[in-house]
Order: structure tokens, then C-alpha cells, then sequence
């Protein structure tokens, strides 16, 4: 164990079933964690997942990380993973200026329409405990349901993972102290200048698997899709946009 950046505890493993049940079970180990978050990172991942319960593909030569913290109970805890992904976004850029990064509601990163990033938020029992699950493709391109797949290298960045990682820290910890002390304005402008498919026609299947279609207008205070149909809008909460 040791400390990448004041205030955070860094655990890194060759392989685990997935950082975020590591994460989970040293957060169990480490209480309280109130002054602190920990960090765990895998060079490989057996059961890594994604949203809803998917399959995230665990290549050697990507970035495997999660994030375990407590929040104060004033925030809105569906903020985090945009909050998240402009922590990635930030890092993808500060390495490649010139990336065409877009993030795509509600936690992936792409880079020319491609999935090269995704965030996964998961609660835990305690109060105000949260894990933040992070996958950035560096070096490789899995397969992926549903989605093209990218990776940094394919784009011209060229980065190594301790570096990218360090980097990525720091951003993150800026994001969460500026959406905790100043709430999520800022990280919700920041987010829309580079949000997928904005004010374009987009196909959205809701919670209960239905199609809906119409123009992508933008996030609500808790993170939720506005979508203009015709004469009104829609916020949607558990959604995905299928194209």
C-alpha cells in the first residue's frame, strides 16, 4: 500500500476477479475511511463488468481502476459518473490535444464515435460509500456488445499507464472537490460542451425496453436525459442510447 496523491491509498494487483469487488472488500478492511480514498488498479481483470451487469473485456495494456470513498450526504449521488467521465476526458486530453472526445450519456467516453472509456458507479451498504469503477482502452480495442471499440495508441497517443494514471488521479480529485464544494453546475457545462449526439436526433430504449426517439437537449440537475419529442420533453433516468 501506499500514497499516489495526499488523501488517497493506492493498491495495485497483477490480477483480481475485478477492482471493484477488491475495492469493495479493502473498504470492508479499512474503515473508516472518512480522511481517505482507495484506489485499486489491476494490470488484468478476470470478472471485470460494466453497466447493467455487462462483460467488460480485460486485455493486459489497459487501464483497470476503481475508486472508494465517502461523499457528504448533501450531493447528488447520480452526479458522480458525470463528474467521472470529465475526469477521464480531462486526462485523454491532456495526452492527446487533439482527440475528438465526446462523452456519451450516461458514462462512456468515445473518441470518433468509439467507445474508448466507460465508468460504472456502484453503492455499498454503508452510508454514503461509493465505489467508481474506471476502464480506458490505452494499448487495445475489446469487443465490445453494441459498440465500436478504440484504444489511445490507434489515435496517435502514446502514454504509459503509471503516467496516465497519475494524471487521472489528480483530475479526478479536482472534479469531485469542485462538484462537492460548488455543486454540479460546472461539471455539467463542462460536460455538455463534449456531450455525443447533442441536439441531434437520437433512438433511446428506456427501463422497460421501450423505443423512444427524438432530440437529444441536454442533462437535468440529477444527470437525467432530455429528449424533445414534438410539442414536449422527456427526462429519462435509466435509459440507453441505442444510436
Amino acid at each position: 500500500m501506499s500514497e499516489l496523491l495526499k488523501g488517497y491509498k493506492f493498491f495495485k494487483f497483477d490480477l483480481c476477479d475485478s477492482t471493484m469487488d477488491m475495492c469493495k472488500d479493502l473498504l470492508s478492511q479499512n474503515q473508516p475511511i472518512k480522511d481517505a480514498s482507495l484506489v485499486v488498479v489491476a494490470n488484468q481483470q478476470e470478472k471485470g463488468r460494466g453497466r447493467r451487469g455487462r462483460t467488460w473485456k480485460s486485455d493486459i495494456g489497459n487501464l483497470y481502476i476503481s475508486i472508494g470513498f465517502n461523499y457528504p450526504a448533501s450531493v447528488e449521488i447520480s452526479q458522480l459518473s458525470f463528474v467521472t467521465a470529465l475526469a477521464v476526458g480531462q486526462t485523454v486530453l491532456h495526452f492527446g490535444k487533439d482527440c475528438d472526445l465526446a462523452y456519451k450519456w450516461p458514462n462512456d467516453i468515445f473518441i470518433k464515435n468509439k467507445k474508448v472509456g466507460g465508468i460504472l458507479i456502484e453503492t455499498q451498504n454503508v452510508e454514503n460509500e461509493v465505489i467508481v469503477g474506471m476502464g480506458v482502452n490505452i494499448l487495445k480495442s475489446p469487443s465490445l456488445v453494441g459498440y465500436d471499440a478504440t484504444n489511445l495508441k490507434e489515435h496517435g497517443v502514446h502514454v504509459q499507464l503509471d503516467d496516465f494514471l497519475k494524471v487521472l488521479i489528480k483530475n479526478f480529485d479536482f472534479c469531485k472537490n469542485k462538484w462537492i464544494t460548488q455543486g454540479f453546475q460546472f461539471i455539467r457545462d463542462e460536460w455538455l460542451e463534449k456531450a455525443w449526439k447533442l441536439n441531434e436526433n437520437i433512438s433511446v430504449k428506456n427501463g422497460k425496453g421501450k423505443v423512444v426517439e427524438g432530440i437529444f437537449k441536454g442533462i437535468d440537475p440529477k444527470g437525467g436525459l432530455i429528449i424533445q419529442q414534438a410539442e414536449h420533453e422527456e427526462v429519462l433516468y435509466s435509459a440507453q442510447i441505442i444510436r
